[in-house]
């Protein structure tokens, strides 16, 4: 009796799929600015992000660097910002998309946790650049 009952208590279990434990956080911002520098794009002063420098992300972010193009122009300059999760990455790039700031950080490109934002006022051949690198990453 013990085992029939046992079975049909068994016969309706569904076997559960692992969960993903796939770290979403692939890059840190440190990683991202080197593979720049090794493609020879220009990385210059790299300073980490603080507080109130983030704009809208302090509360989204886990960190982030802020590197100077000065053969590009002065004042000109880039961002490299790490997300912790995939939903805190999809509100900022929600965000970035919805703003209209001509002249600054015009460009923004994504990969896995990562978010680059490029001076607006670069030729776009010159900020696709750092995409590629973005993207190339391993």
């Amino acid at each position: 009796m013990w085992l029939s009952l046992a079975g049909l208590a068994l016969s309706g279990c569904q076997r559960v799929q692992p969960e993903d434990t796939t770290p979403f956080v692939r890059w840190a911002p440190q990683q991202v600015i080197d593979a720049f520098r090794a493609a020879g794009l220009e990385v210059a002063e790299p300073r980490a992000l603080a507080g109130q420098e983030f704009g809208f992300s302090p509360l989204l972010a886990g960190e982030g660097i802020q590197f100077q193009m000065p053969t590009r122009g002065a004042g000109k300059a880039g961002r490299v910002v790490s997300f912790p999760s995939e939903a805190n990455l999809k509100k900022a790039q929600l965000y970035y998309a919805q703003q209209s700031l001509p002249g600054q950080f015009g460009y923004t490109f994504a990969r896995a946790n990562i978010i680059v934002r490029i001076d607006g006022s670069l030729a776009e051949s010159a900020a696709r650049q750092y995409q590629t690198v973005l993207a190339a990453l391993p």
